[in-house]
């Protein structure tokens, strides 16, 4: 029985191998975690993963070096795609998009809530002749003055209540939007959140109209507008909703979105009903709501607007495994 210990770097918790299946610890709460195992078949590696919660891009590059390992890495945030090559330990090469080699690994590691598979070893370039540490030590310094840039502008503050608005904690992101636009009165994205924060109709239109009036050519104030002069003549209820999907304004008892035309419902006439959704509405959704998931697991409104956007891409197996 192979049986090995190590302590994550900044004693953020511990990982002990036993035959290839790794426990691990995070302040204090332990999981059991397979991480990879190959085995020879015809010839072939095999690679399993499964998804390691609760650990960041850094600790698998770390305990990849101490380990000497070799893997090729996968590594997804949103619709962005990096691939890292490991070898012997030594990250040897890294792409995205056109960027390949340092600036392709300092743009990914600096990625939160990223997706990650392992894949065997692809043959690659050598681009990368930073040592590991090194490579970690620069992120840290970038990304320590990132938060401090947006700390003086209050950007985390904006960042803070997207990520409430999004869970749909309407009066915590509220709370931030009013420090943030205290700070940053002229800032357009600011008014758009702001307004799709509102149920009332009067301060929705307000908020639109101040975005527009600091900066009328930005792509989500005109997106937000369209929405909003689209589906202005059916709102009648004094306090309106938000589309799951889209954020334009509908009635509390609407069943599907009179601007993306999204199914905001699971039922029979629903079901029955093909509709026509916006697929690129879905697609954005998608994304969101898969985001939350990832910290939040168990998110039931997550879950269930995850299977209405199955429904509504008529990938109905899918949405019965959402609900089941």
């Amino acid at each position: 029985m192979a049986l090995r210990f190590f302590l994550l770097p900044g004693g953020c918790g511990f990982v002990l191998h036993i035959s290839g299946v790794k426990l691990v610890t995070t302040r204090g709460a332990w999981q059991t975690t397979e991480v990879y195992s190959s085995m020879s078949r015809d010839k072939e590696m095999v690679t399993t993963t499964k998804k390691i919660d609760g650990f960041s891009l850094e600790n698998i590059l770390q305990i990849f070096s101490l380990e000497k390992k070799s893997q090729t890495l996968k590594i997804v945030q949103d619709d962005r795609l990096g691939l890292m090559d490991v070898d012997q330990g030594d990250l040897i090469h890294a792409q995205f998009e056109e960027q390949v080699g340092m600036d392709a690994a300092l743009e990914i590691l600096s990625w939160e809530d990223v997706q990650i598979e392992l894949l065997p070893l692809r043959p690659s370039q050598h681009t990368i002749t930073h040592s590991l540490m090194n490579i970690l030590l620069e992120v840290s310094k970038r990304k320590d003055e990132q938060w401090s840039e947006q700390e003086a502008t209050g950007e985390k503050l904006l960042q803070s209540a997207i990520e409430k608005a999004e869970q749909q904690l309407y009066k915590e992101a509220h709370a931030d939007l009013v420090l943030y636009l205290k700070k940053n009165r002229d800032s357009a994205q600011g008014w758009v959140w702001y307004s799709r924060i509102q149920g009332n109709v009067d301060k929705m239109k307000k908020a639109l109209e101040m975005a527009a009036g600091f900066n009328a050519d930005d792509a989500l104030v005109k997106e937000d507008q369209r929405k909003f002069a689209l589906v202005a003549h059916h709102l009648t209820d004094a306090v309106v909703r938000k589309c799951f999907f889209c954020w334009a304004p509908r009635n509390k008892h609407t069943t599907t979105c009179h601007f993306c035309r999204c199914h905001l419902a699971i039922t029979p006439a629903t079901i029955r009903q093909p509709g026509t959704a916006d697929t690129d509405v879905l697609h954005q959704a998608r994304i969101r709501y898969e985001r939350i998931m990832k910290k939040q697991p168990r998110n039931p409104a997550a879950i269930y607007y995850l299977a209405l956007i199955c429904l509504n891409s008529h990938n109905y197996q899918e949405a019965l495994e959402y609900l089941d």
